[in-house]
């Protein structure tokens, strides 16, 4: 409505000329407040319409708003008489004496004739009483208040909550619920989206959120996250997915490649510590880029590098408590602690190792009081410098990403800088590597950062607050016995002597192990063959804790453990047990991170294959000769020796009766047995005739062991003997001899053609034509997709990834059936299964988007 036409308006008041010419007439003044008509005026106080009225205009604000109420009640008036008094009311009627007497009762609707139609039904958006009238009233009471507000920095709904203004009041947005999130999302995403309009910047709102490092919960990478919530905890997580579906296993002979699919090992590691690419790069710089001015301020989110020294400056930049910076620092109540049983050993400030780094000069420190240079008077960080404040931001980020508590945190870094033996404690991809590996075994088996870190390095002998330095937890617990350590510091240890009892029984009680041979004296034993000494220092100390500690999280007893990293390593894992070292980032050799892994996959498989340690050991290990102890074997070894000149046929007779007899071995499995053991009928003979009187010869004791494995497998003899002939069909480098890859082999051959290709022969028959030149790729694909019912467009995604196009072995089709499971267990598609394996902190945003989408889809 124009107010120039609006005549009551014109009569509220007389319109007075204002004396000095600064305050407008009484119609413009109505214009500037946005009220167009009486009923715009009576909505508001009359306090309020009082004071804004003042503001433009010197007219009688009282007389105006009385004038003003008055004519909108009769306008209310005339309007409510007007629809109930309608011209067209029924005239009066006279009854003749005839006529019915009976008449309509005296109803409202008869006496008023109301037009139901034009009011709102019951529930009704526009009824007075509806959810939205309420909603409205809320609205409107918001702007009076932020209206007779005073203050100047005051942050209007309209700021706030841009949206509500333009928002159409229907049935969709008055009574479907949307979850706060939601709206949460779309107010940030609008207030992003006019900055990048204001700044004509060119990268969408989530590739923005994706490369900003301030405030300290950016970035925020989409995709990544959709990663992250899509493999949620009954899925296996990113980098997990590349050990499940890892082209070559523990056991492969020649291969230290457990986790590559396309990418090395160290990316899966890398994947593992859920961070994001741009996290990752915040992360690992080179020392440059610490002292450039220009990335600090980028990642603190201001110019004012200078004053990150001022408590008050950096507790604003990095949204921290004062307690918080103590904790961070290790100062005040947070100050560490060393412990008094433990033996001296030089190390860095516990707790603040990191971010005080190798510099020379006093530690990071808040001191006394200081004048600024404003002249105020405020508490100060002193030791500051700008690759402090670099460390100080990313370990404060990294305790936000990872959820570590700062000093688990700290001796977690420090440990694996001191395990390379880096000069320099800067993150790279080796703390990467650490970070994955620990967040995947503290998932698995609830391992802490700080017992984790021992396994690097030496065990903490410091703790911060309130806590007990981790030392004096292992080896203090009772505190019943003296610590021989400190009594005999530096001295060597001989397990042999008398006098080393003291610190065996004290080690014992620590360790929670036996003083037995194949217990402590077992680790003991290991550690002075790899470590080069075996002494009263905290070194030897931690490297017994090591070791005793990875078999306890794998459940395994010491002599356990150092046997499975024998058989998987050979005496290159056994001392990567005892010193725990992580190798050079440059270097592609196992370390200590890359152990762990292959031992937690063996302890894995022999949960499910229902063995242990202790079997494979028997079968593998015939030099302690440790077979039981048969009867009358001697006595019928001796016979055979006796017999003199017996033809082939007598001796192959003579042996399967031998082996029947004393392994229950039928006669059918005898060949295979003979080449598992990598023997022959001719050998066994020879070894019989040079037996000293009392022992097993070595090629029988081989074959028992043989018999022994193929009793497990549960195959016939046809398809063993099948598979001994031709071992190429179990693996390309495979000899047929008993090893554990074999047994692996046959094993997985023997799972499959229970339960996916329904009988041997089925699978016999898909390895024979695999393994035929003139076989097409087609049609090999297509019968292993038959076997596995499974497409044969997925089955020929993965096996494009083989050298032959298809799967030749039954370690490669052994991989597509753990890529089929993984398939299913996440519900990605081969393709995309392949690409989730293949994603590393360089992947384009393209290939993260596509694994995100595709695995937030899968679990809707």
């Amino acid at each position: 409505m124009d107010v120039s036409n609006d005549l009551l308006l014109h009569r509220l008041v007389d319109s007075p000329g204002s004396q000095d010419g600064i305050h407008a007439d009484f119609k413009t003044a109505m214009q500037r407040m946005g009220l167009e008509s009486v009923f715009d005026i009576v909505r508001m106080t009359k306090e309020q319409f009082t004071r804004e009225l003042a503001r433009h205009s010197d007219a009688d604000a009282q007389q105006a708003y009385d004038n003003a109420v008055s004519y909108a009640r009769q306008i209310s008036r005339l309007y409510q008489e007007h629809q109930v008094s309608s011209g067209d009311a029924k005239r009066r009627v006279r009854r003749s004496p005839g006529s019915d007497s009976t008449t309509e009762p005296a109803t409202y609707q008869a006496l008023f004739n109301e037009n139901w139609e034009q009011f709102c039904k019951d529930g009704d958006i526009a009824a007075i009483d509806s959810p939205v009238a309420y909603l409205r009233a809320l609205y409107l009471f918001a702007g009076q208040l932020e209206k007779s507000s005073s203050e100047a920095d005051k942050i209007t709904l309209e700021k706030r909550r841009p949206d509500l203004k333009a928002l159409m009041l229907d049935q969709q947005s008055a009574f479907a619920a949307r979850p706060m999130l939601s709206i949460v999302n779309d107010t940030l995403n609008s207030h992003i989206q006019q900055h990048l309009t204001k700044t004509n910047a060119t990268k969408t709102v989530h590739e923005m959120l994706a490369s900003e490092h301030y405030p300290f919960s950016l970035p925020y990478d989409l995709h990544h996250q959709q990663c992250l919530l899509g493999l949620g905890a009954d899925k296996p997580a990113l980098g997990e997915l590349n050990y499940r579906v890892s082209l070559k296993l523990p056991f492969s002979q020649g291969g230290t490649g457990y986790g590559h699919v396309s990418n090395a090992p160290v990316e899966a590691q890398k994947l593992l510590s859920g961070l994001s690419p741009e996290q990752q790069r915040i992360l690992i710089v080179s020392p440059v880029t610490d002292a450039d001015l220009k990335a600090l301020e980028k990642a603190y989110g201001t110019k004012s590098i200078n004053r990150l020294h001022e408590l008050e400056f950096f507790k604003e930049r990095t949204g921290l408590a004062t307690e918080q910076v103590e904790q961070v620092l290790s100062q005040g109540k947070y100050s560490p602690r060393t412990s008094t049983n433990s033996p001296p050993f030089p190390q860095l400030r516990y707790g603040a190792g990191y971010i005080n780094g190798l510099e020379t000069g006093d530690d990071l420190n808040i001191v006394a009081p200081q004048k600024n240079a404003a002249n105020d008077t405020q508490r100060v960080i002193s030791g500051g410098s700008e690759k402090r404040s670099a460390r100080l931001h990313r370990m404060l980020r990294l305790h936000r990403w990872t959820g570590i508590p700062l000093v688990e945190l700290d001796i977690l870094i420090v440990n694996t800088g001191q395990s390379e033996d880096t000069r320099t404690l800067e993150l790279n991809t080796n703390t990467l590597r650490t970070l994955g590996v620990y967040r995947y075994l503290n998932k698995r088996y609830g391992i802490p950062a700080e017992e984790f870190a021992s396994l690097l390095h030496n065990i903490p002998t410091s703790a911060c607050g309130d806590r007990v330095p981790l030392f004096d937890q292992v080896f203090h617990r009772t505190q019943l016995l003296a610590s021989p350590l400190l009594q005999k510091q530096g001295q060597d240890l001989d397990i042999e002597a008398v006098d080393s009892q003291p610190t065996l029984s004290y080690l014992s009680a620590g360790l929670g192990l036996p003083v037995t041979q194949d217990s402590l004296l077992l680790l003991a034993k290991q550690t002075k063959e790899h470590l080069s000494s075996l002494k009263h220092d905290l070194p030897t100390v931690s490297s017994l804790y090591r070791q005793a500690r990875i078999a306890r999280m794998l459940g395994l007893s010491p002599v356990e453990c150092t046997e499975l990293a024998r058989l998987l390593g050979g005496d290159t894992f056994c001392k990567l047990l005892v010193t725990g070292t992580i190798r050079n980032p440059e270097a592609t050799e196992s370390d200590i991170l890359d152990v762990l892994m292959a031992m937690d996959w063996a302890v894995d498989w022999f949960k499910h294959s229902n063995r242990d340690v202790e079997q494979l050991r028997r079968l593998f290990d015939t030099a302690k000769n440790d077979l039981p102890r048969i009867q009358d074997l001697q006595k019928r070894l001796r016979a055979l020796q006796a017999d003199d000149n017996p033809t082939d046929d007598q001796k192959t007779r003579q042996v399967e009766i031998l082996l029947h007899d004393i392994a229950d071995l039928s006669a059918e499995y005898v060949p295979s047995v003979m080449k598992l053991a990598g023997t022959s009928v001719t050998a066994v003979y020879a070894d019989i005739r040079n037996l000293t009187p009392g022992e097993i010869p070595p090629s029988l004791a081989k074959m028992l062991l043989a018999a022994k494995a193929c009793q497990g497998l549960h195959l016939s003899s046809r398809t063993l003997q099948v598979l001994m002939r031709n071992p190429k069909c179990l693996a390309s480098n495979s000899s047929g001899a008993l090893t554990p890859q074999t047994l692996y082999l046959l094993e997985r051959f023997s799972h499959c053609a229970r339960h996916q290709a329904q009988s041997e022969e089925n699978l016999l028959h898909y390895l024979r034509l695999a393994n035929t030149t003139q076989q097409p790729v087609e049609e090999a694909n297509g019968l292993l997709a038959n076997l596995l019912n499974w497409t044969i467009e997925e089955v020929s995604c993965l096996t494009a990834q083989l050298e032959k196009k298809h799967a030749r072995t039954m370690e490669e089709v052994d991989w597509v059936i753990r890529c089929q499971a993984c398939c299913e267990g996440t519900g990605l598609s081969a393709r995309l299964l392949l690409k989730a394996t293949s994603l590393t902190a360089n992947s384009s945003t393209s290939d993260w988007k596509a694994v995100g989408e595709a695995l937030i889809a899968a679990r809707h």
